[in-house]
């Protein structure tokens, strides 16, 4: 799955113009899945923050610059997990639409108004 959120984007404007159709049974299913891999995502941003506040470098300059490169590297890796489990949500919301399920489509609205605004390493 790309964390490219224009590929959900196009998915859900598929979903509103009718051409691409789901049945209730398939959308609910489809989005399980989704759901699945959303919360995979949290479990895996969480075990990068944990291993992101790592110690034990020194005091030298050189341990100190080291140390803050895997700090950023471990941000950037959480960030682009965040990326993900927001698309996981908005194709939650795009295969809900497909099949005219609006309560379902606002609530993976929601989910991905909650990432977008949690803040680093709160689940």
């Amino acid at each position: 799955m790309s964390t490219d959120p224009a590929y959900a984007n196009q998915l859900f404007a598929a979903a509103e113009s009718g051409t691409f159709v789901l049945t209730e049974e398939a959308a609910r299913e489809c989005a399980a899945h989704f759901a699945w891999y959303a919360s995979r995502l949290t479990d895996f941003q969480n075990q990068i923050m944990d291993q992101a506040r790592q110690s034990g470098f020194g005091g030298f300059e050189s341990a100190k610059e080291l140390q803050s490169g895997f700090e950023n590297k471990a941000l950037q890796g959480y960030e682009a997990l965040v990326r993900a489990e927001q698309v996981a949500h908005q194709m939650s919301a795009a295969v809900y639409r497909a099949a005219g399920l609006l309560e379902d489509v606002d609530a993976a609205n929601a989910a991905v108004l909650r990432v977008s605004t949690r803040q680093v390493g709160e689940q």
